[in-house]
Parts: structure tokens; sequence; C-alpha cells
């Protein structure tokens, strides 16, 4: 960050757009330093700017209006440089923008538009041989399945993306891949292998998903009866929720993630009062998350969950009313 301050300093835009370029994905995003206005890397571009890196830059400004709820902004840089990326028949580029696109309309609730974009976005993959983001492509694909019930070819696709995935060594699809696999089965009414995915996931350290996929073992875990797992997987998916809030205040899915935990840690205390002060602050968490993103398709997942955590205990459904309610999709 120091250099690109001097860089820009030197009104050497071109240089300092290449240094953020260079740390925006796997730093800066991850770290929570998100672009007020999603634009900071098309400010300092000048003018000999090479199409192909300002498309890049577009696609990680997308990402991060995207991770700060700000999904039409993050919409209308993949389709700027989805149209860079054609003119430049950069195909690696095109199918990230057609992926980003649909993880954007997935998250809007029009998941048909969304598998139609990762089925273009995993056809070029497969084209130019790009092995490690056909799998990404198939675990969202795995995910919009899901929601549209297609259970069986969830797990499919989820079974592929972690095939690549170990194909490639990568821990990222294999976090990713076994946790849509776990959700696919677990929705299907199979807790048995969608325990066994989880646990698969769970082996995988990715900050990204650690949360998601602790908290969803404690689900699977807790419909099993077995509460000292389901204990311990919640208070874990808290530990990794807090991580991530601590790089970011703004990371919804983290938020997400802990108030699916402290309904579940909710569930598993006997004692009513526990409970109660539990639920409570789960739902402070879940009106954190909905401030940021109260997308239909978005907030459909959390409510799954919910759904699926509620049957765990015989007062599940009232106990976690309010939880629900905070998260009803609004549009």
């Amino acid at each position: 960050m120091n250099e690109f301050d001097l860089r820009c300093a030197a009104e050497d835009y071109d240089r300092a757009a290449n240094v953020l370029i260079e740390i925006d994905f796997d730093c800066l995003l991850l770290w929570g330093h998100y672009p007020p206005d999603g634009g900071d890397a098309r400010e300092v571009t000048g003018e000999d700017w090479r199409r192909k890196s300002k498309s890049r830059s577009l696609n990680n400004s997308g990402a991060s209006s995207y991770s700060t709820g700000q999904i039409q902004g993050a919409i209308a840089c993949c389709e700027e440089g989805l149209l860079i990326d054609r003119e430049t028949k950069n195909r690696q580029w095109e199918g990230v923008d057609l992926s980003n696109l649909g993880i954007a309309y997935a998250t809007l609730g029009q998941t048909q538009r969304a598998i139609e974009f990762y089925e273009q976005a995993r056809a070029i993959a497969r084209e130019i041989g790009a092995r490690y983001g056909e799998g990404h492509r198939l675990d969202y694909l795995a995910e919009s399945l899901i929601a549209e019930k297609r259970y069986a070819e969830a797990i499919q696709s989820a079974t592929d993306g972690a095939k690549i995935g170990e194909e490639v060594s990568s821990p990222v699809l294999g976090s990713w891949s076994n946790y849509f696999h776990a959700l696919a089965h677990l929705y299907a009414g199979n807790p048995p292998a969608a325990r066994a995915a989880a646990e698969s996931a769970r082996q995988y350290d990715e900050p990204q998903n650690n949360h998601n996929v602790l908290a969803l073992l404690g689900i699977i875990a807790l419909r099993q009866n077995d509460h000292a797992a389901a204990q311990e997987a919640f208070t874990a998916a808290i530990a990794h929720a807090d991580v991530m809030l601590e790089r970011s205040a703004q990371n919804y899915s983290a938020l997400d993630a802990k108030g699916v935990a402290l309904c579940g840690l909710g569930l598993c205390d006997d004692n009513g009062q526990d409970r109660i002060e539990r639920t409570n602050q789960a739902a402070e968490v879940f009106r954190a998350a909905r401030a940021i993103n109260k997308d239909a398709g978005y907030v459909a997942r959390v409510v799954r969950l919910l759904d699926a955590l509620a049957p765990a205990v015989p007062d599940g459904t009232e106990t976690l009313k309010e939880a629900r309610k905070i998260n009803e999709p609004m549009n």
C-alpha cells in the first residue's frame, strides 16, 4: 500500500494500478479493505492502461461491491469487464466475468439465470483447460441447483468439483465442493452422507468458508442428536466468524454463519434462559447482516439453514421464529 501511494504521488498511475491488482483479491478483499465505491482501481488508470488489466480491476471492484452487499454495482462492473474481454478475445477472463455475473444473479434470487451464466463459464473453462476455474463453477452451479431443489444434480456437480479439487490439490475447492455436497445431502434428507461431506470439508482451512462449514456441521450433528459434536462445531463456527468480522464488520457471510451457530447453541441448551439469551444474540447478528444484504436469493440460503436446524429439537420452530422472521426475503 505504501508503494501504491508513492506511485500515485508520482502520477505513475499504470504501475500504481498494477500494484493494487496484485494484492486486491488475495489480500485486500480477504482482510476487509473494500473500496468505498468499488472504484479505486479504476480511478488510478492512465491513458496507457491496458484494457486487459482494466478488466481485471473491474472484476475485483465487482468483488468488493458484492462483498459489501452492493449487488447491482457488482453486476455493472462485471458486465463492463465482459464487454472488454469479448472485444479482446480474452477467454479466461470472459469465463470469470460470466461466473461472477452468475454469483450476483443467484444472490438476487434469479437462480435460473445464474445457472445459465455458470454453464457458459464452465464451458469456457473446459475449452481452455482451466481446471481450477471449472471446479469453482461446478461449486457455484451446485449452490444454484440446491436453490432449485435439484438435489441429485447438485450432488453430482459438487462431487465433480471435489474431484477437480483433489486433482489440482486445491484446499479452496476441497472446502467449497464438500460444503455444497453436504448441503445437498442434508436437504435431500440424508444426514449421514451430509455429515461425511461436512467432515471432509472441515479438513481444509479456507478462511472464507470455515465458518459456513462448521455451522453446517453443527446443524447436521444436532439433527443426529449428537449434542456434544454440535456444540463444538457451533462454538468453532463463531470463533472463525469473529476472526473474519475483526477484519471487516461488513462480512455478512460471517455474520450469518455466526447467527446460525448462535441459534444452534441455543437449541443445544436445556436451560430455557440460556436458550433465550443465545437466540436474542443471534437476532442482533442477523439484523446486522440484513442491514448489509437482504437480497432474496442470498437471504433464502439463510432461511434454508434455519429450517434445517429447527427440527433438531421439539420446540425448534417456535424457538427460531424471530430469527426466521428477520431473515424473510424482502424482494
